[in-house]
């Protein structure tokens, strides 16, 4: 494979906790990513650092737009580092669905390139973040981070998004593909346990399906390959919209979830389905407010996306509680947060 690595000039800082995050995507994510990895860095601790790796491929994320994301190391001194690392066309020609591109899959490779990453950057990770980027991060992650990685034995850790939660779905993909619909994750935020993926062959038992037709792609080869080798993480590393959504509407999953959901708050907002900067959705307000102090904002495409929102709330059929919930998440967002 044609790979190599961008390093910056900046080191890691050995007094701090040094946490590797490993990002995948491409151009057409590069303002989500901007603004994912503000959240991480208006939200961390002062002696937690952040070591950004990003697995690109040349064509579909230009020198230009790498040298933008770079910005943000000037911008917050001594808090992280931002490096690339092209994986060549491993995955050319892999199933796409969903405008959902091949970036996605790179994910899979991550337990077979820490050691050359490792090298090239001068460091031994053995535990890694991976998360994806159309996340915000409203916590530290050094606590969760840490405690897995004590957990040597563990190949990898996730928030579990059963199908199971949904009442009276047909089950029978899941079990088709070869997936426990019971301990079925959202792969947007992995904790992997690099040893452990590797001893198991990991990504040499993904690559076997990347050209199958999954409808969730590489999520669905991540809960095939790793069936009954992931620990769970709590809800709020995860919060994804489905899970969001089950929390604010049902009875059972409230009481499944209970304490999880109280403890949801300042966690991991992951926007699966609709996005934030395309359309009004719920939590787009926490989307905003990072925006609104990245690199990346742009005060017309901010003011052009406010004034619609009227419109789009008022053409739900739910317009009165979504409208009551937004109202009260926006209030806190903006004149209760310090930052």
């Amino acid at each position: 494979h044609n790979r190599k690595i961008l390093l910056s000039s900046t080191k890691i800082n050995t007094n701090m906790i040094n946490i590797p995050i490993i990002f995948c995507f491409d151009k057409n994510m590069v303002i989500s990513a901007g603004v994912c990895i503000t959240s991480l860095l208006l939200n961390k601790h002062s002696e937690t650092f952040y070591d950004f790796i990003i697995l690109y491929n040349e064509q579909d994320l230009t020198i230009e737009y790498r040298n933008k994301l770079l910005i943000l190391q000037d911008k917050y001194p001594n808090q992280c580092r931002i490096s690339f690392f092209s994986i060549g066309n491993t995955f050319q020609g892999a199933y796409e669905i969903r405008n959902i591109t091949i970036s996605t899959y790179y994910r899979l490779l991550i337990p077979e390139l820490m050691p050359q990453i490792n090298s090239l950057n001068q460091t031994n990770y053995q535990t890694i973040f991976y998360l994806d980027v159309d996340t915000i991060i409203e916590c530290d992650l050094s606590q969760v981070f840490l405690s897995c990685q004590a957990k040597t034995e563990i190949c990898l850790f996730g928030v579990c998004e059963s199908p199971t939660y949904h009442q009276g779905i047909d089950l029978s993909y899941w079990r088709e593909i070869g997936c426990n619909p019971k301990s079925y994750i959202n792969a947007g935020v992995l904790i992997m346990n690099i040893e452990a993926l590797q001893k198991y062959n990991f990504t040499s038992l993904c690559l076997r399906h990347k050209n199958k037709k999954y409808t969730y792609q590489d999520q669905d080869i991540i809960n095939i390959v790793c069936k009954d080798k992931i620990s769970f993480l709590p809800l709020k590393y995860n919060y994804t919209s489905v899970l969001y959504t089950l929390a604010l509407h049902n009875k059972e999953f409230q009481k499944l979830k209970a304490e999880e959901i109280d403890n949801a708050n300042n966690g991991i907002i992951h926007y699966t389905g609709s996005k934030p900067w395309n359309s009004f959705c719920l939590r787009s307000e926490y989307w905003w407010y990072y925006y609104k102090h990245s690199i990346f904002k742009d005060e017309q495409f901010y003011s052009n996306y406010h004034q619609s929102i009227p419109n789009q709330i008022l053409s739900d059929s739910s317009y009165k509680r979504i409208k009551k919930i937004f109202l009260k998440k926006l209030i806190s967002k903006y004149f209760h947060k310090t930052n």
